[in-house]
């Protein structure tokens, strides 16, 4: 029998990946959230992480733990310190409980979780690729027992460089959660890029975002720190708050939870995506990192909650240097207002010189993404400019000369 029209059309709306809400009228499942829980280890607390999988299975809401196969004793920030601490059996046993239901992902979460260096927070950026390449072996080796097929790879503190990713890539990992801004792989990895974009608080902002722009993927990511019942001190959620975030989440019906290896094959999980969504964070100086947080919620398009949002993050971005090149300004003026005579022609001479070169490397560092060119660059031509106007002078009948007879210095 053939079926009509409307009835054809109703059979494909509940075929197709579609949810209704309240009001029945059908939503298409546009935003993804893949939940990213990070330091699960010997040490990290085991009742804390079974309530997480437990609110996470009431709720209907997938998880990827980010797991530290054989965190290292003592100091994480003393690479003098030795030892590793395995997972115990029991929580193995758990973690595949989970694993198995379908409500966690094992994602490699490096391998003893140590820093490589002293005052360097990394277990993998700058290492030779060797080490790290044993390193992920060693890793993944161990985590065998828990999860025969991991695929994502989460570096510790986010750090990493190429050589991590190449090393990730020949291993067969081939989803990569970091933060936004550092190295990219070549072209020809088949890596998928899922960043974290947000923390727990920031969750409804962040899908209220994904929503106003008519798609985007969330990445929540979170430590046990972070829940005042493990640290008060530095919790920023209370358990209940966590668990209110996904029964929200479970909610919304244009809302798709996934894992972080689940996300993998989407177009915005590639390599171009990925390099147009880090170019601001990537030049974002440090001081203005935590105010700019905010336009990274929603990948794959950086911006601010508002309309023009990309083009206010790359003017925030820029008025980060342009405020250090009005500093360096300020202090060469002063600094010029000091020299005489051939001293200060001296220093003309060199004004000119930077201000020559400033100009194409500042050019240059922008378009690549190189920030501490780029600083310097601005440092420089602010430098200049300071010189320029320190030099200028007001002879008595109110013009501006650049001569040293009967000068007033401005």
């Amino acid at each position: 029998m053939i079926l009509r029209l409307p009835a054809a059309a109703a059979l494909l709306l509940f075929l197709c990946p579609i949810a209704r809400g309240e009001s029945g009228l059908v939503h298409e499942k546009t935003i993804r959230v893949a939940l990213r829980y990070d330091d699960c280890s010997a040490r990290s607390p085991a009742a804390l992480e079974d309530h997480i999988l437990a609110a996470c299975q009431r709720h209907g809401i997938p998880i990827t733990f980010g797991v530290v196969p054989a965190v290292g004793k003592g100091d994480l920030k003393n690479p003098a310190d030795t030892g590793h601490l395995a997972l115990p059996p029991e929580r193995i046993a758990r973690l595949k409980d989970a694993v198995q239901k379908g409500i966690l992902e094992i994602a490699l979460h490096g391998f003893a979780h140590r820093v490589a260096r002293s005052g360097m927070r990394t277990e993998f950026a700058g290492v030779a690729y060797r080490r790290q390449d044993s390193l992920l072996t060693a890793g993944l080796v161990d985590l065998l027992s828990v999860d025969s097929f991991t695929t994502t790879f989460i570096p510790p503190w986010n750090s990493y460089d190429t050589a991590t990713l190449n090393a990730v890539a020949g291993h067969g990992l081939n989803t990569f959660s970091a933060i936004a801004g550092a190295a990219v792989g070549p072209e020809n990895l088949a890596i998928a890029y899922a960043p974290a974009t947000c923390l727990v608080p920031e969750i409804r902002a962040a899908v209220l975002e994904a929503r106003r722009r008519g798609t985007g993927i969330v990445v929540p990511y979170f430590h046990a720190f972070e829940f005042k019942e493990e640290d008060p001190a530095r919790g920023a959620f209370t358990f209940a708050e966590f668990e209110a975030s996904l029964a929200w989440l479970a909610a919304q019906p244009d809302v798709q939870p996934m894992t972080l290896g689940s996300l993998h094959g989407l177009p915005a999980t590639g390599r171009e995506a990925y390099i147009a969504y880090s170019r601001w964070h990537r030049m974002t100086p440090s001081f203005l990192e935590k105010i700019l947080r905010p336009a990274y919620r929603v990948y794959p398009v950086a911006g601010f909650p508002v309309p023009g949002g990309r083009l206010l993050l790359a003017l925030a971005v820029l008025g980060g240097y342009l405020l250090l090149a009005a500093l360096a300004a300020l202090a060469a003026r002063l600094l010029v207002s000091r020299f005489r005579g051939s001293g200060r022609l001296l220093i003309q001479v060199l004004q000119t010189a930077g201000m020559l070169a400033a100009i194409p490397t500042s050019w240059i560092a922008l378009t690549r993404g190189l920030p501490v060119p780029f600083a310097i660059a601005m440092a420089i031509l602010g430098c200049s400019l300071g010189i320029w106007t320190g030099t200028r002078v007001i002879r008595p009948n109110g013009r501006i000369s650049g001569s040293q007879s009967q000068e007033i210095p401005i």
